[in-house]
């Protein structure tokens, strides 16, 4: 059992960041900042929980980024962090590994990277490790 959840995060983003583009993949062309890509790193099966059915849960990890540009590009970030978290924390209940500021090639353009990791059954109830 594979339970992928990075459409509904996206989608959920999407109604809470209004000023911002969420995507699921990262753009073939410049996107609209502030941008937001959400990525799938990891979806493995959760051996504990392995039965005579098969895998009951997946452990998965998520990364977001986000790009901004502009004097308040740094802040602007930050905020939008901020509204991720307490989404993917609070909401979702998931465990956040890593944020922290990205260099970037282009620096107009402020990148800030965070990682997410939780365990998701078949009910798409997801668990903290």
């Amino acid at each position: 059992m594979i339970v992928d959840i990075t459409n509904e995060v996206v989608t959920k983003l999407k109604t809470i960041l209004t000023t911002a583009t969420v995507l699921n993949e990262y753009p073939s062309t410049t996107p609209t900042f502030p941008c937001v890509v959400v990525s799938e790193l990891s979806n493995n099966a959760y051996l504990t929980t392995r039965d005579t059915s098969g895998f009951n849960h997946s452990d998965i990890s998520l990364e977001i980024n986000i790009f901004t540009t502009g004097s308040k590009r740094m802040s602007d970030a930050k905020k939008i962090r901020d509204a991720i978290d307490g989404q993917l924390s609070d909401g979702y209940g998931l465990i956040r590994d890593f944020t922290g500021q990205t260099p970037n090639m282009d620096t107009n353009i402020f990148r800030y990277t965070m990682r997410y990791s939780g365990v998701v059954d078949s009910n798409r109830m997801i668990h903290g490790r």
